[in-house]
């Protein structure tokens, strides 16, 4: 299986390559790209035919507090961001319309705590994942300026989890690792740009 990712991996890097040997005619996009649990920040350069894409600051997170018994609070807090860089493909559909394709890299940090009080327990995740999609979308041109696209990115990727918890006196830690493919909250976005 990890011969499968290193050759996937490869193949990708050589169709990046061969795309961005494109000759580009200064077309260039930025805008804000949100799913359902996360947003980032999206450039886009190139020509009318192919664009290199990337994602900054992917994130997503979140922070509670639950008081199951009285004098017991469990406090939760999520973290997560991310990246990519890929290149996508435009075809003209109709005036103003595209659709697209094209491959894509990704890397995501993940960071999970809960803690319980008084007690002092808590629990603990770290996760890393990095991997590939095939970029799917729509882009279409509202004004001249303003732009919104949408898409699907099916992807596979390997993960990396670090579990630890502490109890007292007591701590134990768990790691997991493996692959992961499908589609995830993250695959499925949209994006409002403006044209620079």
């Amino acid at each position: 299986m990890r011969k499968s990712a290193i050759i996937a991996v490869l193949m990708c890097f050589v169709t990046l390559t061969s795309m961005a040997q494109e000759p580009a005619a200064g077309k260039k996009e930025l805008g804000i790209m949100i799913s359902e649990s996360n947003f980032g920040i999206r450039y886009k350069t190139g020509n009318d035919d192919i664009l290199a894409r990337f994602t900054l600051f992917s994130v997503n997170g979140s922070s509670s507090t639950a008081k199951p018994d009285p004098g017991i609070k469990n406090i939760a807090n999520n973290f997560g961001i991310g990246v990519s860089a890929g290149f996508e493909k435009r075809k003209p559909v109709s005036n103003g319309l595209y659709l697209y394709i094209g491959p894509e890299l990704f890397g995501r940090y993940n960071n999970s705590v809960n803690k319980y009080k008084p007690s002092d327990d808590r629990y603990r995740q770290i996760g890393l994942s990095a991997g590939l999609g095939c970029v799917m979308g729509f882009h279409y041109c509202i004004t001249d300026k303003i732009n919104i696209s949408s898409e699907l990115i099916p992807y596979i990727s390997y993960y990396y989890n670090k579990d630890s918890s502490s109890s007292g006196e007591t701590e134990g830690e768990y790691i997991s690792h493996g692959f992961r493919y499908g589609l995830n909250d993250y695959s499925i976005n949209l994006t409002v740009s403006v044209n620079l």
